[in-house]
């Protein structure tokens, strides 16, 4: 068996740096917008219909208890940050189990927020953190993937508007 040379935390973080957002769902028909409804934090009824909103909006499927999402929730608070201009908008998706955290609600800060578990189901959301971006214009998903950090989700969104997506696949060794 041979050993691999492991990356130093420096290395390691550069290399997440470059990283691209990985689409989880390559090869497979283009993920259809789904109807979302949960509730906000006080509990009242939210739903949105995708199809019927006037702009895109960029989804970040966020949890209390990801250590890689602490980026995400930070550049939540300015969204120009995170490439949404004009009358594009920007929801933080959390599940039920979220709300155990007494913090999450001064993480999501003014970040329009919905927690519903459903729609982590209706996108075929693995695990945090994630994106989506929804583009009605388009009738689908214009793109998606693995957030590796609010840099990587700029460049995602960059790409949709250009309309290329990435299917990069970043290399954690080194050596190869």
């Amino acid at each position: 068996m041979t050993s691999r040379p492991s990356l130093s935390p420096a290395e390691a973080a550069e290399v997440l740096r470059r990283a691209r957002p990985i689409p989880t769902h390559r090869g497979a028909s283009p993920v259809p917008l789904s109807s979302m409804s949960g509730t906000d934090f006080d509990g009242h009824v939210m739903s949105i219909e995708p199809a019927a909103l006037s702009a895109r909006m960029l989804l970040l499927f966020l949890s209390a208890d990801c250590t890689g999402c602490e980026d995400l929730f930070e550049a939540a608070q300015a969204p120009a940050s995170l490439g949404i201009e004009g009358d594009d908008s920007l929801m933080i998706v959390l599940r039920e189990r979220d709300l155990a955290d007494p913090s999450i609600r001064h993480r999501c800060g003014t970040a329009m927020t919905m927690v519903s578990s459903s729609t982590w189901t209706a996108y075929r959301v693995s695990g945090p953190p994630f994106f989506v971006l929804i583009d009605p214009g388009r009738s689908t998903v214009a793109t998606e993937g693995v957030a590796w950090g609010a840099h990587s989700v700029v460049e995602a969104l960059r790409e949709a508007q250009n309309g290329r997506a990435s299917i990069e696949v970043p290399r954690l060794d080194p050596t190869t």
